[in-house]
């Protein structure tokens, strides 16, 4: 893990990564919004940026962070969503397309590739 040895060295880090996430989020979502693409990388895509944003937001990135808390907090602190709302589309969306809607895994095996059949449902 890198130690920045002043905060302005940090924050400079920190704008340049947001900057350029926020970058690449608003091109992935123009070119989903102008052609027939499917949704579901463009919204993973968001609700990855959330967490991220949120983890940032909190100072909270390690595995036992409260992720939906922190993404919950971050819709409703800097984009004015109500709890309700950011709960409902973490529910509806967020949850559904990163636990259950995600391909099976693709494992290497005596040189070929094989599905792996998930059982999590």
């Amino acid at each position: 893990m890198r130690r920045f040895a002043q905060q302005t060295e940090l924050l400079t880090c920190a704008r340049n990564l947001i900057e350029d996430r926020i970058s690449s989020l608003e091109k992935d979502a123009r070119h989903y919004l102008q052609g027939e693409l499917a949704p579901f990388p463009a919204l993973l895509y968001c609700f990855a940026t959330i967490d991220l944003l949120g983890a940032l937001a909190s100072g909270r990135a390690d595995r036992k962070a409260p992720t939906t808390q922190q993404s919950i907090s971050y819709m409703t602190d800097f984009m004015n969503y109500t709890f309700e709302n950011a709960d409902i589309l973490l529910n509806l969306f967020r949850h559904k397309l990163v636990h259950l809607a995600q391909p099976n895994p693709v494992i290497r095996r005596d040189s070929e590739l094989n599905m792996e059949i998930s059982s999590r449902r």
